[in-house]
């Protein structure tokens, strides 16, 4: 928010704009300074046309007119601001994630809007739903939504990758494969029966850490090789369960049997584990790093 004269300049979502076309796609309510923000009376709305670089004012008629007096009424609710769960900065773009949990297909209702959505299985019966916004210079380049079944999932230092130019994200048991600065589908694979824990680099391909399987994923998204445990793929403290090395894999079962994996998927060793106590530090092989790009 910021002042001008004798106005606060206050940005709503696009919703109601983008539903009149897309001379409306950008919108600020002009307010005067003294007004109750809790009772707003909006007495004009400047419209930015992208097409035609200039703008236009509205009066508020005009707008109760369009929007069945739904203005004033959802204006405390169209302001608050939905808070990234994280955010990605790269050399030239940033890149923000939102939980979209409670977001609603098909309505005018939710606090943000997307232009593209991919989604993997049945629209009511997502257990995740992510948002995802672009930038470049500060300015929103691209924005989607992506969706899958399974189990819920967030964003977690694990679940994305930056990788062969484009943005590689876990939702719920899909893996999504996006470009880069576009945000269109590449490639999406469901990598697990139930959940994708995370996703790391192996060579030049990827292994996604799952509930139910251990996955190696070439570039384009194909499975190589699977594996499952005697049990799920994590602990009861979700701690130390799943690690990538230099040339091994291992992961742990719920039951705290430890697998050793080499990158083909054959089973080096298996052993018993203590809960909280192991921490490897004595393995001479120095875990790979989230930035070692091939």
């Amino acid at each position: 928010m910021c002042q001008t004269g004798d106005f606060l300049y206050l940005k709503t979502l696009r919703d109601y704009f983008e539903a009149v076309g897309e001379q409306f796609r950008t919108a600020f309510y002009l307010l005067p300074r003294s007004v109750n923000l809790k009772r707003p009376s909006v007495q004009y709305v400047l419209s930015f046309n992208p097409k035609k670089t200039n703008f236009t004012y509205l009066s508020l008629k005009i707008i109760e007119k369009m929007f069945s007096l739904r203005v004033i009424a959802n204006f405390e609710r169209n302001h608050k601001m939905k808070e990234p769960i994280e955010v990605l900065v790269l050399e030239k773009q940033t890149i923000k994630f939102y939980n979209e949990t409670d977001y609603k297909f098909d309505s005018n209702d939710n606090i943000k809007t997307y232009r593209k959505k991919f989604i993997n299985g049945d629209k009511t019966s997502l257990t995740s739903l992510i948002g995802i916004e672009l930038f470049e210079d500060d300015k929103l380049k691209s924005s989607c939504l992506i969706g899958s079944e399974g189990g819920g999932t967030g964003i977690t230092g694990n679940s994305t990758l930056i990788s062969y130019g484009g943005l590689v994200v876990c939702c719920s048991n899909t893996v999504f494969k996006l470009t880069i600065p576009d945000l269109n589908l590449e490639w999406e694979t469901v990598a697990d029966s139930a959940t994708c824990f995370g996703i790391h680099y192996l060579d030049t391909d990827y292994v996604v850490h799952g509930e139910l399987e251990i996955s190696r994923l070439d570039k384009d998204g194909k499975i190589i090789w699977q594996k499952g445990g005697r049990d799920i793929w994590t602990t009861a403290e979700a701690f130390d369960d799943f690690a990538v090395y230099d040339n091994y894999i291992l992961a742990t079962d719920w039951d705290y049997n430890r697998y050793k994996f080499d990158f083909d998927g054959n089973l080096l060793a298996e052993y018993k584990v203590k809960p909280h106590k192991e921490k490897h530090i004595n393995d001479k092989n120095e875990l790979k790093k989230w930035w070692k790009f091939w």
